[in-house]
């Protein structure tokens, strides 16, 4: 759908009646009466929601998400990432999430392209499954 590239928007997760898709990837298509979750900033979401909203919505039940949730993990000794970009890192993978964005200092890069390096101190702010993303900072 090219949604990040398009909008910005990342697409946290598509509930399709009991079946979770956490973290969609490129191959995975949205359906009627999917339900999605997105992480993006308020500028975004006004200039995506006309997209969005095309069709009529509708109103889900209460989402049990509970696995999905936003974490962040510092690059130190105990994470090994230093130096490493996030694709090589397979953070993907490991955590079943997807980088959002990174605090380096006073800077701050949403949405990171998978060449980008982590270097010590960063902050890495991940979706993906809580108990995954907390392990990385424990192999």
């Amino acid at each position: 759908m090219g949604w990040r590239e398009k909008y910005g928007i990342n697409l946290v997760y598509i509930k399709r009646g009991e079946q979770l898709i956490n973290l969609p990837g490129r191959y995975n298509r949205l359906l009627p009466f999917d339900q999605v979750g997105i992480i993006a900033t308020d500028d975004q979401i006004q200039s995506f929601k006309p997209i969005f909203d095309a069709e009529e919505g509708i109103i889900g039940a209460d989402l049990q998400i509970s696995d999905i949730t936003l974490e962040k993990i510092i690059v130190d000794e105990h994470t090994k990432l230093k130096g490493r970009t996030i694709e090589d890192s397979r953070l993907r993978e490991r955590t079943n999430g997807l980088v959002v964005g990174i605090e380096r200092g006073q800077q701050r890069i949403l949405n990171p392209d998978s060449s980008t390096m982590f270097e010590w101190g960063d902050i890495i702010w991940i979706v993906g499954e809580r108990k995954k993303i907390v392990q990385i900072g424990r192999d």
